[in-house]
């Protein structure tokens, strides 16, 4: 079970679904594609009542209900960028908790023998996301069954030989950390039924987003905190669309192979309030969760009128029409 814990330090430095996490590998049960649907039953509404009719309800009775704010009952949740790092932290934490994880990596060869090491109802789903076309077959996978929690786990910051630009055209910092999710999100709007969630920073704070300028070259470490900044207003911005909780976590600085020497915390200290988040935490309550507590939104960041420019230049780039759908002149 998610346990109670202390605050770690106040973070100084960003976090990556990419950062290195130690082994502590188990043996693995992974269910074929077709088998899946076996797992799951009715679905809750917001009062706790079951209603078969909602989308993806079966006659197991396994889909999770929403009691005060909770989502109760085994949750099939999806984590981008989990074969390492926070992700994979809290992918274990959630797996051991009894609830469906979707492990998400950028390749079979990448995710497959991170998978075959959990223990739990895990299977393994794939796609680059610096690639909108892959994005786009990566809904495609997700739409295949249930699916109650999307959590953009996933990030880079640029460095070393890392290309500075996608094949799409866009520099890749906003790329893999906020037009990525914000597709993936508008492809899967009328299948998730639970809550969404978004990684943000501390460095959020620093982040200038220009919605008349996403996606264009910059320094890496303000493309960095641009992108977190990006998150923060996605959050919201879909939480209105969606009219489903939507929240960003800041999982400090921790121990990864994006933070800076000296980071006080652990990868699991980050990932405790990610794994929490997907299930238990009142989302409802507030929209910034760090350390299992409401954390303030960056001042800039609390003005509607620029989160949703945000999304709305997004919508843009990924070629999503207003009702939610891919453009039929779309990159990717």
């Amino acid at each position: 079970m998610l346990p109670t814990r202390t605050a770690p330090q106040q973070e100084r430095e960003p976090t990556s679904a990419r950062d290195v996490l130690g082994e502590r590998q188990r043996a693995v049960r992974v269910l074929p594609r077709q088998d899946v649907d076996r797992h799951h039953g009715e679905q809750g509404d917001s009062a706790g009542r079951v209603d078969p009719r909602q989308p993806g309800a079966g006659a197991s009775g396994h889909r999770p209900s929403l009691v005060a704010g909770r989502l109760v009952g085994m949750t099939t949740i999806c984590l981008t960028g989990s074969t390492d790092g926070i992700g994979l932290a809290a992918a274990r934490t959630l797996l051991a908790d009894g609830h469906r994880v979707l492990v998400h990596a950028r390749s079979q060869a990448r995710g497959r023998p991170v998978v075959d090491a959990l223990s739990g109802d895990v299977d393994l789903v794939v796609g680059d996301l610096a690639s909108l076309r892959d994005v786009r077959a990566l809904a495609e996978r997700l739409r295949a069954e249930p699916l109650d929690v999307l959590a953009h786990n996933a990030g880079v910051w640029v460095r070393d030989d890392t290309p500075r630009i996608t094949a799409d055209g866009f520099e890749t910092t906003f790329a893999l950390n906020v037009l990525a999710p914000h597709l993936l999100t508008s492809l899967l709007a009328g299948h998730l039924s639970g809550r969404l969630l978004w990684l943000g920073s501390g460095m959020a704070g620093s982040g200038r987003p220009k919605p008349t300028a996403l996606g264009g070259e910059r320094e890496t470490r303000q493309a960095y905190a641009d992108s977190k900044a990006c998150d923060i207003a996605l959050a919201l911005a879909w939480g209105r669309r969606l009219g489903l909780p939507s929240a960003a976590v800041d999982p400090g600085w921790v121990k990864t192979k994006l933070a800076s020497s000296g980071a006080p915390g652990e990868v699991e200290d980050g990932a405790d309030t990610l794994a929490w988040c997907c299930v238990q935490a009142p989302l409802q309550e507030a929209p910034y969760w760090k350390d299992r507590r409401p954390a303030t939104v960056p001042g800039r960041l609390r003005d509607a009128g620029l989160q949703d420019a945000v999304a709305v230049a997004c919508d843009r780039l990924a070629g999503i029409t207003p009702a939610g759908g891919p453009a039929a002149a779309g990159t990717g």
